[in-house]
C-alpha cells in the first residue's frame, strides 16, 4: 500500500505550474485551444482545491460551479470573477454528474480563458500566502 501525503501547498504549486504552462502554450501556434482550455481548467481546479483543503472543506464535485460554491463557503469570491468562471464553464462540464457538456471547439478567445486562469492563480496565491 502506498501512502500519499497530499496537502494544499502541493495543489497550489501544481495549479501555478499548470497555469504557467498553459500561458506559454497560448503564446504559440503549436497548441490547440482545447488543450490550453483544459490546462487552464486543471489550474483553476488545483487552485480552488488548495483553498478548500487549507480550510478543511471539500467541494461536492469538481465542476467549476461546484468549486466556486465551495470557495464561496470557506472564504468568499468576487462576484465578477464568479461570473467570468461561469461563462467559461459553458464550454466544458465533463465532471458534472447530470449535465455532461463538451463544446471546447467553440472557444473564440482563448486569451480570455488564460486571463481568467491568471485571476484565479493570483487570487489563490494571495489567499494562501
Amino acid at each position: 500500500m502506498t501512502k500519499t501525503n497530499l496537502n494544499w501547498k502541493d495543489f497550489l504549486e501544481e495549479g501555478k505550474n499548470y497555469f504557467l504552462k498553459a500561458k506559454r502554450w497560448s503564446e504559440s501556434d503549436k497548441y490547440n485551444k482545447d488543450l490550453i482550455y483544459n490546462m487552464i481548467l486543471i489550474s483553476i481546479e488545483k487552485n480552488f482545491m488548495a483553498i478548500c483543503m487549507k480550510n478543511k472543506y471539500l467541494p461536492e464535485n469538481h465542476t467549476i460551479s461546484d468549486l466556486v460554491d465551495a470557495v464561496k463557503r470557506v472564504i468568499g469570491i468576487d462576484k465578477e470573477l464568479e461570473m467570468k468562471l461561469m461563462e467559461i464553464e459553458k464550454y466544458q462540464n465533463i465532471c458534472s454528474v447530470n449535465d455532461y457538456v463538451r463544446e471546447t471547439g467553440k472557444i473564440e478567445d482563448i486569451n480570455l480563458v488564460v486571463k481568467i486562469g491568471n485571476e484565479v492563480n493570483e487570487f489563490a496565491g494571495k489567499i494562501l500566502r
